[in-house]
């Protein structure tokens, strides 16, 4: 599944009470209205989203790498790997 290659930045959009989540090049790649309260929270998580995507990929290879199935982190290695597949990620 593609998505907008990252990073990813919120932008808040003066006026007007809504944030734009945009790549550093100024594309956008969604809008998220202040309805909520928590809307700036949400707009703050996702603008993260490549970024921990790209996290946890790292991860998990190092956890293929440096861990065998009877270590306790194996578990947390599937849940990852189940993660990165839902996202569309990259499993080395």
């Amino acid at each position: 599944m593609p998505y907008t290659p990252g990073p990813w930045k919120i932008k808040s959009l003066s006026l007007h009470p809504h944030h734009s989540i945009e790549t550093e090049q100024g594309e956008t790649v969604c809008y998220m209205v202040d309805h909520e309260l928590d809307a700036k929270d949400n707009a703050l998580l996702i603008a993260q989203a490549t970024a921990m995507l790209e996290s946890l990929e790292e991860l998990t290879e190092w956890l293929r790498s440096n861990t065998g199935p009877k270590d306790s982190s194996h578990e947390m290695l599937i849940r990852a790997v189940e993660i990165i597949k839902a996202a569309g990620g990259t499993i080395l």
